[in-house]
């Protein structure tokens, strides 16, 4: 009796601990730098700035990589830290709508993928002529409390347009310079927000006109965040496919 009732305790123990310990990940989710990956893997993501894209699918080396299909202006997977797994090694990754009646083109993009690295894919141009790159994401995981930002620059336009800076109203200076399109900059160091936000602008480089703007971005600590000039140069507003400037999670 006294051996089961020892036993009875110690389990009892265990559970208030495993509790204990689930309370303080969820509470630390958010602060908590992300790890690197311990396996042999590298880890993908894909961002569609295709314009009007509605329904595309990643395939790596013509295997079905993403579950739903992602629009033009998301993240998939969706929620970060998630990724795509990828095996290492030269592999090409395909971005396409799987529709027999579709009028986008299936666009692919090589790469030669390293175990523990971290990459972006982008969609990008319009709906007829898309197009695709991989980026290799420099990802720091910083011992201080500052965030990661980066810049990329995927506006579209049938003719010639400014390259573009981009203004930290609470810096009150440029975080990014000189950013031609179809451009993504290296994440560079930036102060968590919390509990004051920041208002981002993009500027026709050397000027001080905004032609789209990001209010209320707000980094939290150790993670990385990409900023996205995205959508048709020439149109303005707030709806479809006017330029606009937006940011998701990167790790």
């Amino acid at each position: 009796m006294k051996k089961r009732d020892l036993l009875l305790y110690i389990t009892v123990l265990a559970v208030i601990a495993f509790v204990s310990c689930e309370k303080d990940y969820e509470a630390n989710l958010n602060t908590q730098p992300v790890q690197q990956g311990i396996d042999n893997k590298a880890y993908l993501r894909f961002f569609n700035a295709n314009l009007n894209s509605v329904r595309t699918y990643v395939y790596v080396d013509n295997v079905l990589a993403s579950g739903t299909a992602s629009t033009y202006g998301t993240l998939y997977p969706s929620t970060s830290p998630a990724v795509i797994t990828v095996n290492p090694g030269t592999r090409s990754v395909t971005i396409k709508d799987t529709l027999l009646t579709t009028t986008q083109p299936a666009a692919t993009a090589s790469s030669n993928f390293e175990a523990g690295g971290y990459y972006t894919v982008f969609s990008y141009d319009t709906l007829n002529s898309a197009k695709a790159v991989i980026v290799k994401d420099k990802v720091e995981f910083p011992a201080d409390t500052t965030a990661r930002v980066r810049f990329a620059n995927f506006i579209y336009s049938a003719t010639a347009v400014p390259n573009v800076d981009i203004w930290s109203t609470r810096r009150q200076a440029n975080i990014f310079t000189n950013v031609a399109i179809n451009g993504v900059t290296d994440f560079i160091a930036f102060a968590a927000a919390a509990p004051v936000s920041d208002t981002i602008h993009v500027r026709e480089t050397g000027k001080l006109v905004n032609i789209a703007s990001l209010n209320g971005f707000n980094p939290i600590r150790k993670r990385s965040y990409t900023l996205v000039f995205r959508g048709r140069y020439q149109t303005t507003g707030t709806t479809g496919v006017a330029r606009t400037l937006g940011s998701f999670l990167s790790y």
